[in-house]
């Protein structure tokens, strides 16, 4: 690995990080930015190399981060609903 692994015993950053962000899967990566804001956060693959490109080269939108975030909840939240059994019928289908 080219990166950095920590212990923590007391899981409070789980709790800081982890769980705030609503992730239980580890390996996952957060980049913080100058003002103290997590920029990104994922599993630490290309695309976080992608993002951190980015980010040095001024191109990095974090709005379009969020909403893109954003979407892919709302598609988790999608798949949970249709997944239920008789999801059709319980929409008036």
């Amino acid at each position: 690995m080219a990166y950095r692994v920590a212990v923590d015993t007391s899981r409070r950053s789980w709790s800081a990080w982890m769980r705030a962000y609503g992730q239980s899967g580890i390996p996952h990566a957060f980049v913080v930015d100058k003002q103290g804001r997590v920029a990104w956060h994922y599993l630490p693959s290309e695309n976080l190399d992608r993002a951190l490109e980015r980010m040095l080269a001024g191109q990095w939108d974090l709005q379009q981060a969020r909403n893109f975030e954003a979407g892919g909840r709302l598609l988790e939240q999608y798949r949970a609903l249709v997944a239920k059994p008789n999801a059709a019928a319980s929409a008036g289908w």
